[in-house]
């Protein structure tokens, strides 16, 4: 919900769609959401360029063991 967001947070809608998702896991001090999306990019995806987004919750607590999912719109 957008209702409850912690302070200096910022939430947006979007219409809904199709999307892919991976889910990056390791460490985020040392680059695996940047990695994830390089082999995202890497891909031939027909993407549609209009709302991609991460997704960091409670798994994503221990920056030295995180998981954190990637939605990427596709057509």
């Amino acid at each position: 919900s957008l209702d409850n967001l912690p302070e200096g947070m910022q939430g947006y809608e979007f219409a809904g769609g199709e999307y892919a998702k991976w889910t990056a896991t390791g460490n985020i001090n040392q680059g695996m959401v940047a990695q994830t999306w390089g082999q995202i990019w890497s891909m031939d995806l027909d993407r549609k360029y209009i709302a991609d987004f991460e997704v960091y919750d409670e798994r994503a607590r221990n920056p030295e063991a995180a998981e954190v999912d990637i939605y990427v719109g596709i057509q």
